[in-house]
This record gives C-alpha cells, sequence and structure tokens, in this order.
C-alpha cells in the first residue's frame, strides 16, 4: 500500500503519487515537483476544482498552520479561453 495524504483542496484522502507536493521557502508557497525539499509539505490534486477551493477556503494556511503568501503564478499561467 502506497502512502496516504490529504488533498488541501477537495480534502480527500488519496495515494502520494496522484499529489503535487508544496512546501514553504521562506515563507512562500512553492511547488516540490521532485518531493525533496526539506520541511513540512502540504498535498493538493493538479487540477483546477482543488486549485480554487484550497485558495478560496485557506487550505494552505491550514495545512502549513501559519500565515503563507501564494504567489500568482504558484500553478503556472491559465490558459487563454476563447473569447464568447
Amino acid at each position: 500500500m502506497s502512502p496516504q495524504r490529504t488533498c488541501i483542496g477537495c480534502r480527500l484522502v488519496c495515494d502520494q503519487a496522484a499529489l503535487v507536493r508544496y512546501v514553504l521557502v521562506d515563507g512562500v508557497v512553492t511547488r516540490d515537483a521532485r518531493r525533496r525539499l526539506p520541511g513540512r509539505g502540504v498535498w493538493l490534486h493538479d487540477d483546477q476544482k482543488c486549485r480554487e477551493p484550497a485558495l478560496r477556503k485557506g487550505g494552505f494556511a491550514r495545512g502549513f498552520r501559519r500565515r503563507v503568501s501564494v504567489p500568482e503564478d504558484l500553478f503556472g499561467p491559465e490558459p487563454v479561453r476563447p473569447e464568447a
């Protein structure tokens, strides 16, 4: 059985392999792509359905147990949507 982690967006418990790890580097939330950075980590599904609640409901602050700075470009550029 692989390690289980809770997504800070949807709050579902999933296999660690299905989630992306984030850590604090100098108080700023940073993606830990290689899962090797030291310190407390939080886990999040890599999709918009989990990102929005994590940001809107304070999932990062709750997971890190302190106020945090979340950079606007944390998840990369938003896809360009065609005009209606």
